[in-house]
């Protein structure tokens, strides 16, 4: 984040604490999985000339490959997924990622109350295969 070739002092890495009530709660209670997280990392950037784009677009990406690696995050024992509230269409393993072991239940739900998939997105829970 001091990289001096960034040069956009709005850069930041927001680190929001996490226990105690939080984690009381059931993995499967909520859709929000993420449990046993003691932190929550978002990572930001702001600009208003759209000339600046590419330069923060590329720093925010590099700094996130620093962090996670190619493969981007993945739960490994001490990484507990992602916040589906903070949408990274970049993640690979968005279901588990958002929902851990309740996506195929959410599946259930969006086949049975919305079967024509009418309101959906890139990230949308995705209908139960037949």
């Amino acid at each position: 984040m001091t990289e001096k070739a960034n040069g956009n002092p709005t850069a930041l890495l927001q680190v929001d604490s996490y226990g105690v009530a939080i984690n009381a709660i059931a993995s499967d209670a909520t859709a929000i999985p993420q449990r046993s997280s003691c932190m929550k990392l978002q990572y930001q950037i702001y600009w208003t000339d759209a000339t600046d784009t590419q330069s923060n677009l590329d720093w925010i990406t590099s700094f996130y490959l620093d962090m996670y690696g190619p493969s981007g995050p993945l739960p490994d024992g001490t990484m507990d997924g992602c916040y589906v509230n903070y949408p990274d269409t970049d993640l690979a393993q968005w279901q588990y990622l958002y929902y851990k072991d309740n996506y195929r239940r959410l599946q259930r739900v969006k086949s049975e109350w919305d079967p024509l998939n009418v309101f959906n997105h890139k990230q949308s829970i995705e209908r139960e295969a037949l």
